[in-house]
């Protein structure tokens, strides 16, 4: 049998490798993350798990960073550009790739660009029935 230190099994940072229980709503978060073109908002207080259950369900659909989607931190130096470049790409005819982007701590972006980024996601939402897949 092997050991396991107390931390790595309890874990109160990351993704709980051991002790992770499904919420209730684990599969409405699911078939809103599968859904193309469904844009999906998880808000509640710091360290309830809103992360780890996007990443949960990315391990369980066997989806991987870069392949199949790619993470911004709203702390990262770069996210104003790097969530603009996404939204500009979504807009178009060719998709960003990957088309999923995940945007952690959203409320620490500029408030222009959160206003600008929902009513932009929202439109793309809206064409989603016209083509197969479309940007998350």
């Amino acid at each position: 049998m092997e050991t396991r230190k107390l931390a790595d099994v309890f874990k109160t940072v990351g993704l709980p490798p051991y002790t992770y229980v499904k919420p209730p709503y684990f599969g409405e978060v699911r078939s809103d993350i599968e859904q193309p073109g469904k844009h999906l908002l998880i808000e509640g207080p710091s360290g309830i798990g809103k992360t780890c259950i996007v990443f949960k369900v990315f391990e369980e659909i066997g989806w991987r960073e870069t392949a199949q989607f790619d993470y911004i931190s709203g702390r990262d130096l770069n996210a104003v550009t790097r969530i603009r470049n996404f939204i500009s790409l979504s807009k178009g005819i060719d998709l960003p790739t990957p088309a999923v982007l995940v945007i952690d701590d959203f409320h620490i972006l500029p408030e222009s660009l959160r206003s600008e980024a929902g009513s932009d996601l929202k439109r793309v939402s809206d064409r989603a029935f016209e083509h197969a897949f479309r940007p998350k």
